[in-house]
């Protein structure tokens, strides 16, 4: 072998162990690119998430506080509407307001607030009739107190679509 091909057999070789230690340099920088693109994926992903779910936290506590105060108001309308009950049965005078027949019809319809059996019975003892069963007028009373008691089913369902229209509002706009 002649110094010349020993001389071209050692630059090519340190040509090629230049080469793989620069491509082993260039991967790891490369590589640290890599991890470091990745760290920050994960830091915004977890940043994400944890905003969500402190979001969903405040809904939470938005819709906890939503029911608190409407099972407050529904508790002080009841309350209301229980003297308003007996405030009706002291004013009405139990006499008969609907007829027989229009009551039949209205109770034949199924309607949910029929006129309730006691109030019949209370009503036709105090005017006097004869506890027929098949009689079925309903009393100035009864007629108040199914009239309260559908304003305050009508005033309990306004209430609840008046509240979740603002909750839904108040969330639309933060």
């Amino acid at each position: 072998m002649s110094l010349t091909s020993i001389v071209i057999a050692l630059a090519a070789f340190g040509v090629f162990f230049f080469g793989a230690f620069t491509g082993c340099q260039f991967e790891r920088g490369r590589r640290a690119e890599v991890e470091a693109e990745w760290a920050q994926e994960r830091a915004r992903v977890a940043g994400e998430h944890s905003a969500a779910l402190e979001r969903a936290r405040e809904f939470e506590r938005a819709g906890e506080e939503l029911a608190a105060r409407l099972f407050e108001t529904e508790r002080a309308r009841a309350a209301f509407g229980e003297e308003k009950d007996r405030e009706i049965s002291r004013l009405s005078t139990g006499r008969p307001c609907l007829s027989v027949p229009v009551t039949r019809l209205l109770n034949d319809r199924g309607a949910a607030a029929a006129v309730p059996a006691p109030a019949q019975r209370a009503a036709r003892a105090a005017a006097g009739t004869a506890a027929d069963p098949d009689v079925r007028w309903a009393t100035d009373a009864d007629v108040a107190l199914w009239a309260r008691h559908a304003q305050e089913q009508y005033d309990i369902c306004r209430g609840r679509i008046g509240a979740l229209s603002s909750f839904f509002k108040q969330q639309q706009q933060e």
